[in-house]
């Protein structure tokens, strides 16, 4: 639980809400990931997002990616959806 300060859409009246999960939509403009891509030696697709195995794995060893940087543009639940399961991965190859 945390608390979410904010502000109402419109009247501009502050807002305090206690709230389990804050999820930041910033919309659906692509970003570039080409300089972090070419830093960590990630591979590029033609549409700009980082080339990953359905679990969020690179060619790089140890390195996952998730999320609109691995799909694109798209809808927050479904982010989500491949986040917990990169998350999963992740904890996989900690662990071992």
């Amino acid at each position: 639980m945390l608390r979410w300060h904010g502000r109402e859409a419109g009247t501009g009246e502050a807002i305090v809400r206690d709230v389990d999960l804050v999820v930041l939509a910033m919309g659906f403009l692509h970003a570039d990931h080409q300089g972090a891509a070419d830093q960590l030696g990630l591979e590029v697709g033609a549409t700009g997002d980082i080339q990953v195995e359905p679990e969020g794995k690179t060619g790089v060893p140890g390195v996952f990616v998730t999320g609109d940087a691995a799909l694109g543009a798209s809808l927050v639940v479904r982010a989500i959806q491949t986040g917990r399961q990169t998350a999963k991965a992740v904890d996989g190859f900690l662990v071992g």
